[in-house]
């Protein structure tokens, strides 16, 4: 029996005080702090260590509050975005210890019990639907142990809700990304491949974890 539960996760900024770590990485400075559920305090928001991930482009209307619609096509941008910013998550395993990869799933959420497969979707929300953010993200949890083993309690499914009105999306993929690999929020931190990607700052093209993302992953998640 596995246990399932949802939590909203990483659209706060938390305070952090400055701390070195390894690869010149300063917490607060250049890289994030760790993400963890908003009901304990002490889960890190992360998919399962060697967990395959199906990323889902969502076609189809889902009405939100106020019988506002989803887009029912992801425009070409959007999806070449989506590519780019996996197959760089997906080469930074080695370096975070996760060993978590990610394909392309679909355009439908798969059928299954929770986990099997882990999955990722991706639905494009008129700008209003989520102002002021450019893109929101919440994740589910499910036990991975099985019964009477001491429990594994890991994401099983994240949804993004991602404004049609993004103008770099791949950065926004590869930001939203870091809220299922346990890196929270750092408004003020240095953004591109000498910062990180869940900076507020100007990211210029870059779509991908940074070496610093890459240690506050490993510390928070998969040492």
């Amino acid at each position: 029996m596995r246990s399932f539960r949802c939590v909203l996760e990483g659209i706060l900024f938390l305070g952090m005080s400055s701390v070195s770590y390894s690869q010149g990485c300063t917490l607060g400075i250049n890289m994030p702090p760790g993400e963890f559920d908003l009901q304990t305090g002490t889960l890190p928001e992360a998919w399962p260590l060697n967990a395959s991930v199906q990323y889902i482009e969502f076609f189809g209307i889902t009405y939100g509050i106020g019988g506002t619609w989803y887009y029912t096509s992801l425009p070409a941008a959007f999806q070449s975005a989506l590519e780019k910013a996996y197959l760089n998550w997906s080469a930074a395993y080695p370096l975070n210890n996760s060993n978590v990869t990610w394909d392309f799933g679909g355009i439908s959420v798969p059928v299954g019990p929770p986990g099997h497969p882990a999955w990722h979707k991706w639905i494009v929300v008129n700008p209003a639907d989520i102002a002021p953010y450019v893109a929101i993200t919440r994740s589910s949890y499910a036990n991975y142990s099985p019964i009477g083993q001491v429990p594994y309690i890991r994401l099983v499914a994240s949804n993004t809700r991602w404004s049609s009105a993004d103008t770099s999306p791949a950065s926004t993929v590869a930001h939203e990304i870091g809220h299922t690999m346990a890196i929270n929020d750092c408004e003020n931190c240095l953004a591109g491949s000498a910062g990180t990607i869940m900076s507020y700052q100007p990211q210029n093209g870059w779509a991908a974890p940074s070496a610093c993302d890459d240690v506050q992953v490993h510390l928070t998640a998969f040492q």
